[in-house]
Formats: C-alpha cells, structure tokens, sequence
C-alpha cells in the first residue's frame, strides 16, 4: 500500500505537535536548575552545533543564495522571539498552561495565512477563534495562592506573543517552502543561527544575565536534558514540521498542533505532578474545543 505525500505530512505534522508538547515540559523541568535565558542560550546552542555539523558531513557544498538568506531570516520569529518569549514566560506558569496556550497557534496561523495567502477562513471559524481566545482567561485562575494573578498574566502574555510568532514562522514558511528548493534541514540550521543571534541580543536584558555564575553549578544531567531538550525541540520538531509544510497548507498543517497541548498535559501530569483546577480545566476544554472546530471547519471548506 502507497502512503500519499499529504498523509506523510499530517503524520510528521502531528510527530512535530507531540515533540514539542513533550519538550515544553522538559524546559519547565529545567527552569527549576537554571535561568530562563540561560535554559533558551544552552537548548539552541547545543541543537544549532548538531544542525551544522550534521549539514557539514551530508553536503559537500552550500549554496548560500538569496532565497536561503530570506528563509533564514524567519529565524528572528522562530526559534529566535518564541523560544526566548515562550520560555521566560513559561517561568510564570505552569508547563500544562503554558501548552495549552500554544493551542491558539493553529487559529492565529488560520487567521494569518487568510489575511497573507489569502487562505479562506468561514465566519464559524473567526467565531471559535475568539472563543479559543476567551479560553485563555481561565487558564489564568491558578487556585496556588504563592503566584499572584499579575504574574500569571505576565506569563501569559510573554507566550501568547511567542504563540504569535510561530504562527507567522508558519505562513511565511509555507510560502517560502514553495519558492525555495533548499532541504528542510538546512533551513533549519540556518533559521537557528538567526534565531540563536536573536536570543543572545535579547539576553543582557533579562534578569538571567545575572546568573551567569551559576553556570558552574548546574548539573551534568541538568546540561544533557538541557541539550536533548534543544535538540528535539529545535532540530527536530522544526525540521518535521518544515517538512510537512511542503505538501500541506499552511492553516490546515498548524491545526494539528492542537495534538501539542494534548501531549503536554499528559506529559506535565506524569513527569512534574502537575493538576490543574476547575476553571483552568473549563479554559482548557474551551480552548480545545474550539480549535477542533476551526480544524472540522477548514476540512468541510476544503472538501
């Protein structure tokens, strides 16, 4: 039996979901060892020297052309302001909130990809959007009385701004995975660079700067969950992800990363002990809800 290019891509669209979903958590873990700028420099760091060096033993030469400086400069939206955005945000909230709230990438991209590629969105579909949206605000009922309700605003703020960012990485790419011949790979090696560049002019500007000396007292097994973490999230999920956005568009290929929170919440439950409350559930149900249905919209439209 021949698997079609479309279904390979939904099946590396959805490994792409559960590799973040699973990654997220691993940064949260790691935020209880080190600073949240030093977690994002460490994870893109150590996944940026595996990206070149696996480029450098599978091509024998790089063509570095203006198509490729173009899709590299994407690099400043993601990994470059959703990593560092999404990650000191994450240091305010919990790892399952914080990956629900990524839920809203796949309607920010479906609303984006409308107003850019022209894409078509249904009124139910802007509808649900607003409602995944509303969903938010109960995320954000935390019953833990040691985090104050600004924090937790702060936090969601920083990730819905990182949450944006991926979703126009996403248009942008899916227009760019068109024009541009160059493997997926190496697009990925390059947008790291930029966004690695990025995260370090970002760094003197957070409070992280100031913990540079606990450098010294991390953890090896802190450092390689660090740099797995890196590598999975970044190489990776990025490059699977890359690659299904040649063969799906750009709407429809972001409303599987509704499978990302899914994996999250089951994965912060299992590995940080996390449980959410009553209305933080209600919120996640909305969000969830609504985002499967602008994925059932989108499919009818597209039939």
């Amino acid at each position: 039996m021949t698997v079609s290019k479309e279904t390979t891509a939904v099946l590396l669209a959805i490994a792409a979901a559960g590799t973040w979903g699973l990654t997220g958590v691993f940064s949260k873990y790691l935020l209880g060892s080190a600073a949240p700028m030093i977690v994002v420099l460490i994870e893109l760091g150590s996944s940026l020297l595996v990206s070149w060096v696996i480029v450098a033993i599978k091509f024998e030469e790089v063509e570095i052309g203006e198509k490729f400086l173009t899709a590299s400069a994407l690099g400043v939206l993601h990994p470059g302001l959703s990593t560092s955005l999404g990650i000191v945000g994450l240091a305010h909230l919990d790892a399952s909130i914080s990956s629900t709230i990524w839920a809203l990438e796949a309607a920010m991209t479906m609303i984006l990809a409308t107003m850019i590629l022209a894409e078509k969105l249904s009124v139910i579909q802007i509808f649900l959007t607003v409602c995944s949206v509303g969903g938010v605000f109960f995320t954000t009922m935390n019953s833990d009385q040691t985090r104050e309700i600004t924090e937790s605003l702060y936090g969601v703020f920083l990730v819905l701004i990182a949450v944006a960012s991926c979703a126009l990485y996403a248009v942008f790419s899916r227009q760019i995975s068109k024009d541009s011949a160059a493997e997926p790979l190496l697009l990925v090696a390059g947008q790291q660079t930029i966004g690695l560049l990025v995260s370090l002019a970002m760094f003197p500007f957070h409070w992280s700067a100031d913990r540079l000396g606990d450098l010294n007292a991390i953890s090896i097994d802190i450092w390689l969950i660090c740099a797995l973490s890196g590598i999975l999230t970044f190489l990776i999920a990025m490059g699977l992800f890359l690659a299904a956005l040649r063969y799906l568009p750009a709407g429809y290929a972001s409303s599987f990363l509704i499978l990302t929170p899914v994996f999250g919440l089951a994965a912060a439950f299992l590995l940080l002990g996390e449980v959410l409350n009553g209305w933080q559930w209600f919120g996640v149900f909305i969000i969830l809800l609504s985002v499967l249905g602008i994925q059932s919209a989108n499919s009818n439209t597209s039939g």
